[in-house]
């Protein structure tokens, strides 16, 4: 997977646990049309350093691409019912979206901090200044060849594409 969409929301006072039951309602009966699946999808909840009235819903997609077909095939008239009922549960305002993209790491190699030399994961000190290895030594070895203002173009226009076809909906 490559990127994780984030819907969140604070909950009102009290209504906490029936947001969460009408956020999996959704999923259920409206998100898995557009492809939500219980191994792409979670619910997570505010606990410690968070609101506990934190309410997300993570979706693990391919690409921007993946995010913006996933938003064309959400059910308009259904996820317009959905919202109005949701809204008794939901803080005014406090609704949005976060798309993260997903880093792999390459456990194969680790990095020396000192010098920056590439070294095999099994070594225990760099093969070029002879400096420790760190026990946390993680590689990010992917590439982000992409255009990144094309990614942001394209967040852009599936967020207005899918704000229209809310309005449309209303």
């Amino acid at each position: 997977m490559g990127i994780i969409a984030r819907w969140s929301f604070i909950a009102k006072f009290g209504r906490k646990s029936e947001s969460i039951n009408h956020l999996k309602r959704w999923i259920d009966e409206i998100g898995s049309q557009a492809g939500c699946t219980i191994n792409n999808t979670q619910i997570i909840t505010g606990s410690v350093g968070i609101l506990e009235s934190q309410v997300e819903m993570n979706v693990a997609l391919d690409s921007l691409t993946s995010l913006d077909e996933f938003f064309n095939k959400i059910p308009g008239k259904e996820h317009v019912e959905w919202g109005k009922e949701m809204s008794e549960y939901i803080t005014d305002g406090s609704t949005h979206w976060d798309v993260f993209r997903i880093k792999e790491f390459d456990s194969d190699k680790w990095t020396c901090g000192a010098c920056t030399m590439a070294n095999e994961e099994s070594a225990l000190k760099c093969s070029t200044c002879t400096t420790k290895r760190p026990t946390s030594a993680m590689v990010d070895n992917s590439q982000d060849e992409c255009d990144l203002s094309s990614d942001i173009d394209l967040a852009r226009d599936a967020k207005v594409a899918h704000e229209e076809r809310r309005q449309d909906s209303s």
